[in-house]
């Protein structure tokens, strides 16, 4: 994908667009606005991370400052979110926060939530601290009461430096803040982004500060997963504010489980790269108890566990399997997103890793038997694998090479419309929507069966011996404080 548009492109993309095309504006982000936003967060080595609150009434906030220090007087000075409801900050509400030290990088990560939003309206925030002061002043809207919530879905984002492939991280945050941009300029409604994982390359934390540094992050929710490329180090959870955070028995040290709601949709976001079966259980029957009202539920993680039917050419894949279809199945899932495998796939109605209903080319499905798996393709590392078109358990496979896309996912009423589309020109590649029958409610089983429980003590050994090996390698790199 190319980094910018050049001006002849851009001006013939507006004049397609007045003339009733269905191409968006050209790039709202000059290179020279770009740059600059970079030298600020560079020089800082901080971003402001807008995410979403417990449920429509809440925003949670995450960014990075100096080490703990006394304000004058001796009394601690924490992390503050001002909000208002005036561009000039009048009248704002002070919320305050907690910290959490990086061991590796030596920086604090502040985190604060807002609370008792009022739908419909527009706030205005700053974010402040007493080693970095207030922050410039952004601002977010919240949408109008039971409305229909709208996501945009994008995975593998992989912010990174590649010297091979005449990228870093400003350069490949741009490609990012590019397609961003483009997605949300034909989408302007959308309430949330998501990832579905692998947000950074290395996990290195100048890799996180090129995935928020796109401005309209500072505006809209976005929530991201854990991939395995992000636990390649420790940073992922200093830069993101994650709501209903589980306490897991064998949770990762860089993130974990997390759940959040927005009007009849409750999301579950799992980190696929643990293997604790007790855990994500535990999870997704606590996140379903504390929303037995919500309509649909869906699913996010990053590993592609359908991508091909061969624990051969894929044991990981295969092994997971094990671990997650049992869970999304007893809580009755209506769809998974995904990513990993760089490849836009769509499954037919699966349970417990079986087709229940082979949609065949239907765009529809009512009432399924199962949940709908979404794959998607990476943003800056675009090459793809193989394995979804070879699984027959894929209804839908993208294969064009070298083609990003993302995915707008509508919840309105009875329906879960999901619509693929291509970064470049917008174009829908595929478009499918799951219908809910009236009264159709999501239910939960009572017990995991009874083969589920050696899972669990398996899984349990398995997370605990990579658990140990994670604690002694931030050790020996002095990122833990003991």
């Amino acid at each position: 994908m190319k980094k910018a548009f050049s001006r002849a492109l851009a001006a013939l993309l507006i004049i397609a667009l007045l003339a009733g095309g269905g191409l968006v504006q050209s790039l709202a982000v000059t290179d020279a606005q770009w740059d600059a936003i970079w030298e600020e967060i560079d020089a800082k080595q901080s971003v402001v991370a807008l995410t979403p609150g417990s449920d429509e009434t809440q925003r949670n906030f995450a960014w990075q400052g100096g080490r703990n220090i006394p304000a004058p007087g001796g009394q601690f000075f924490g992390p503050m979110v001002h909000l208002s409801k005036n561009a000039d900050m009048s009248g704002a509400v002070t919320f305050h926060g907690d910290i959490e030290l990086n061991q590796g990088t030596g920086l604090v990560t502040n985190y604060v939530t807002v609370k008792s939003l009022e739908p419909g309206a527009s706030y205005y925030y700053q974010c402040e601290d007493f080693s970095s002061g207030k922050s410039a002043v952004y601002s977010f809207k919240t949408a109008p009461a039971n409305s229909p919530v709208k996501v945009v879905m994008f995975s593998d984002i992989h912010v990174k430096s590649d010297e091979e492939a005449g990228v870093d991280e400003k350069s490949s945050g741009r490609i990012w803040n590019d397609a961003l941009e483009q997605a949300l300029a034909r989408e302007p409604d959308a309430d949330l982004v998501l990832s579905a994982g692998d947000n950074a390359n290395t996990g290195a934390p100048r890799e996180y500060l090129g995935l928020y540094a796109p401005p309209a992050l500072k505006s809209i929710p976005f929530a991201a997963c854990m991939g395995n490329h992000d636990k390649k180090q420790f940073n992922l959870k200093y830069y993101m504010n994650n709501p209903n955070a589980h306490n897991a028995l064998l949770g990762s040290l860089q993130g974990g489980d997390y759940w959040f709601r927005y009007n009849d949709v409750l999301f579950l976001v799992f980190d696929s790269t643990n293997g604790s079966a007790f855990d994500h259980y535990r999870f997704a029957r606590e996140a379903c108890k504390a929303n037995g009202d919500a309509k649909w539920r869906v699913a996010m993680y990053h590993h592609d566990l359908h991508a091909t039917l061969s624990p051969i050419k894929d044991p990981e894949g295969w092994a997971m399997q094990q671990i997650f279809d049992p869970i999304l199945a007893d809580f009755d899932m209506d769809a998974v997103f995904v990513g990993h495998n760089h490849r836009y796939i769509r499954t037919h109605v699966l349970s417990r890793g079986w087709v229940t209903r082979n949609v065949g080319d239907a765009r529809q499905v009512v009432d399924p038997p199962g949940m709908v798996y979404f794959g998607n393709t990476s943003v800056v590392h675009v090459s793809g694998s193989d394995f979804p078109s070879l699984n027959p358990e894929n209804a839908f496979c993208f294969t064009e090479p070298n083609v990003v896309t993302y995915n707008v996912i509508s919840f309105e009423g009875g329906q879960l419309n999901v619509k693929a589309c291509r970064v470049d020109d917008g174009r829908v590649i595929d478009e499918f929507t799951i219908i809910k029958s009236e009264g159709n409610m999501p239910k939960s089983a009572f017990l995991p069966r009874p083969s589920y429980v050696g899972i669990m003590f398996l899984s349990g050994i398995y997370a605990l011996i990579a658990k140990t090996n994670d604690q002694k390698i931030m050790q020996e790199n002095g990122m833990l404080p003991w």
